[in-house]
């Protein structure tokens, strides 16, 4: 778990997130404990140092719970724990760092002539610090050896304020840092400067927003001198990155006045960022979009909590434009803690309705039925007060969805058809293509087999000339769940890969988990009991992490149906209770292409006793 990104106030969810635990603001180490305590593992932090105290009570309190963990954190100071051990790391020894040393300076300069005693002399200078070697070995492009080795006898101007100098190796690394940063010019070094204050990853687009003047230049004179990193994303992409020291460097090189002119031109541009991916990520370029709000996540989110903390008049348009890529990814507690610290304040009724909705989409995603029923009809007074069609039609369909998910098909029916009326009419494809996929669900769950067949053959019609991946694979996904229901396996198959694929290509978390779980029924009758298991396995942790309680019962009784092919009766009855105890708690019913196997399980369980 890389922590370099994190604030001491996000140290537990981030560790929460990473294990892919449900989120539960203000109980994430009990989580943790919880699934932690449960396993023999090794919990790996990486550069702690600058939330060493959140770090300390984390590591503390996970310690006295769970007798098999075990944690190996990388810090440039101690973190002053029970029970914890250091352990000094020290450089490469002199052949690797050579070879460390001779590889990147040839991929400098495949011309440069490297001696032995040379390379030798710069490694032993360089105390084997691997950052260190590769940023002198960047230096080969425009000196001599004999000239490096010279330049790295002379005294660096050093900076005030030196966050490095506690270790030796430190101030090595440091010293090699500030030789790079001393070779650049005026306007590099304040980009250099201004470009730490990305928490993650940036393309040039946000470099050039970030940086006063154009970056473009800044940014390759940086990678040449090995300051910035590059990667290439999910799209063919390239995006930059500071490693960890050298971060810290450039936010010591910025002045105050530079720092925050910084901060609000990073702000104001991932203000912006969120409003495009909100605008596109709907629609055929969904993929694309749906990578740069991974890309950028850490951004976003500080971009958002920073608005939020300071009360910023756009805090409400920002988690508003949000909404879809952080539902997508399954952030739903933090989106529900988002839009709730912001509802209040928010004076736009565009932006209410759509906050409205946040709130009542992921309070129904995580089992909290009546509260999102409240905040569905809250969005629909809204959303009909403003005269816009497409949130009433998305709050009718939340109130179908609610519906549904109790067994009431006649009532859910009644709203999935409002909500095609008013989609139609408001000219949103996308939005239609979902509520018609829905209400074709709800058609087949209430025995209108023919009705639910033409509109979910609809729906995919629509799905597929949009080409969003999202609304396509939940239509796929809903037919397979209708075939199977007819006991029309192989084509059930067929759509259910289709719709996993769907899924995959966005991302969409959610659907992931549903679509895993009926790929496990249809392992389970044909006999692969083995696939069955792991698609479930793979299925209940990603309903967990989401906190997503109908989802995670679901699988907990598929679970239940594959025990019982196997044999295993008791196993089969403990999660046979855990599931019915979830639907008790959600006041929801089992999903109707489960129902028939759920009664044989339950009728032969009872025989047994």
């Amino acid at each position: 778990m890389e922590l370099a990104p994190v604030l001491a106030s996000g140290v537990a969810t981030s560790v929460t997130r990473a294990l892919q635990l449900a989120e539960s603001p203000g109980h994430e180490i009990d989580l943790m404990c919880d699934y932690l305590s449960r396993r023999r593992s090794l919990l790996i932090l990486d550069t702690c140092e600058h939330v060493i105290e959140a770090v300390a009570v984390l590591a503390t309190r996970l310690l006295s719970r769970c007798p098999d963990l075990r944690i190996l954190a990388t810090t440039r100071q101690p973190m002053r724990a029970p029970g914890e051990r250091i352990v000094q790391l020290s450089g490469l020894d002199e052949a690797a760092g050579a070879e460390l040393f001779t590889s990147r300076a040839w991929a400098a300069n495949p011309a440069a002539e490297l001696d032995t005693d040379g390379v030798r002399a710069i490694v032993t200078k360089l105390e084997g610090v691997p950052l260190a070697l590769e940023l002198a070995a960047a230096r080969i492009a425009s000196l001599s050896l004999q000239q490096l080795i010279t330049s790295l006898g002379q005294p660096l101007d050093a900076l005030a304020g030196d966050a490095l100098a506690g270790d030796p190796r430190h101030r090595t690394m440091r010293v090699v840092i500030g030789w790079s940063y001393d070779l650049l010019d005026p306007p590099d070094r304040e980009a250099f400067a201004a470009l730490s204050v990305f928490a993650g990853s940036f393309d040039r687009e946000a470099a050039n927003a970030v940086v006063e003047d154009d970056a473009s230049d800044a940014v390759d004179h940086l990678l040449g001198r090995s300051l910035l990193t590059r990667d290439i994303d999910l799209v063919g992409q390239a995006r930059y990155r500071f490693l960890d020291p050298v971060r810290h460097f450039a936010r010591e090189a910025a002045t105050p006045t530079m720092r925050e002119s910084a901060r609000r031109r990073h702000l104001e541009y991932h203000a912006r960022l969120a409003a495009r991916i909100n605008g596109r990520i709907q629609t055929a370029e969904a993929t694309a979009w749906a990578a740069v709000a991974r890309a950028c996540a850490e951004d976003l989110r500080r971009t958002a909590t920073t608005a939020i903390s300071e009360h910023s008049a756009s805090a409400g348009h920002l988690v508003a434009y949000m909404y879809w890529p952080w539902f997508l990814d399954g952030q739903l507690s933090e989106l529900r803690s988002w839009a709730s610290a912001v509802l209040g304040a928010e004076t736009d009724p565009h932006i209410r309705a759509r906050l409205l909705r946040i709130l009542a989409s992921t309070a129904l995603a995580q089992g909290d039925a009546a509260i999102a029923v409240d905040y569905a009809r809250r969005q629909l007074d809204a959303a009909t007060a403003l005269q816009d069609l497409e949130l009433v039609a998305l709050a009718q369909n939340l109130l179908g969805m609610a519906a549904w998910a109790r067994g009431d098909y006649p009532a859910a029916s009644e709203h999935h058809l409002a909500a095609i009326g008013n989609a139609r009419d408001c000219g949103r494809p996308w939005a239609l293509a979902l509520v018609t996929a829905l209400a074709g669900r709800t058609a087949h769950a209430s025995g209108d087999r023919e009705a639910g067949e033409g509109l979910l053959r609809d729906a995919e019609a629509l799905a597929e000339e949009i080409g969003e991946p999202m609304v396509l694979g939940s239509a796929l996904d809903y037919r397979a769940h209708a075939e199977f229901a007819l006991g029309r396996t192989m084509d059930a198959a067929a759509l259910a890969a289709r719709s996993l694929a769907a899924y995959q290509s966005i991302g969409y978390q959610e659907g992931l988990a549903s679509a895993g779980t009926l790929a496990a029924q249809l392992a389970v009758l044909a006999g692969n009991h083995e696939r069955a298991e792991t698609l479930l396995d793979q299925a209940l942790d990603v309903s967990r992490r989401l906190r997503h309680l109908g989802g995670t019962a679901s699988v907990l009784e598929a679970m239940a149906v594959l025990d019982h092919d196997r044999g295993d009766h008791q196993r089969a009855g403990l999660h046979l209770d855990e599931a019915r105890a979830l639907r008790r708690q959600t006041g929801t019913v089992p999903s109707p292409t489960l129902r028939d196997q759920l009664s044989r399980v339950e009728r032969s369980l009872a025989l047994e006793r």
